[in-house]
């Protein structure tokens, strides 16, 4: 279904190029069907999985190196934020992005400041735009370049997101400071 072969351009090792290959072929399908669900078009589906798949590929040293968990988890996030981009385009509309996939702790210190499963709650309640910079950011260990480009938006305004999201979050949990 996908010509990775544009994909593959974009990454100089063998070993990873085989890597992501593989990866296409086992999660070509599910993507898909995610994607499917999302916009209710077939080629609008197989666009949205093909954009995403592209975005991974600029950043697939980062992902090559997630277990199979946390993998599926960024593939499906990915994938999840093209379609609803797209969607938005077409629809002018916001949908929220579930986070039931992410199954794994985040990677970042700051997480034992607050109880995961509120912080959890509370990042699922934000806005699709925050929810998806802090899960490239802090989730799967992102810079802003990558996060930038995962996400189809500037350095700039993954910075701003980082700054709005954080403080929406510290308001909402309170600071471990405040007592």
């Amino acid at each position: 279904m996908i010509n990775s072969a544009f994909c593959l351009a974009l990454i100089d090792n063998e070993a990873d190029k085989a890597a992501f290959d593989y990866m296409v072929r086992k999660y070509e399908k599910r993507l898909f069907h995610v994607a499917n669900n999302i916009l209710k078009n077939n080629s609008s589906a197989e666009e949205a999985v093909y954009e995403g798949f592209f975005r991974i590929a600029k950043c697939f040293q980062k992902v090559n190196n997630l277990n199979v968990h946390e993998l599926e988890a960024y593939l499906i996030v990915t994938v999840r934020s093209v379609c609803y981009q797209m969607y938005n385009k077409e629809k002018n509309n916001k949908s929220d992005l579930s986070f039931d996939e992410l199954i794994f702790e985040p990677h970042f210190e700051e997480a034992n400041k607050y109880d995961y499963a509120l912080l959890k709650a509370e990042i699922a309640g934000l806005e699709e735009k925050y929810k998806n910079v802090l899960v490239y950011t802090y989730f799967y260990g992102m810079n802003a370049e990558e996060t930038a480009s995962a996400m189809g938006v500037s350095r700039r305004t993954v910075y701003n997101y980082i700054k709005e999201a954080r403080a929406i979050l510290i308001e909402k949990l309170g600071d471990e400071n405040d007592g």
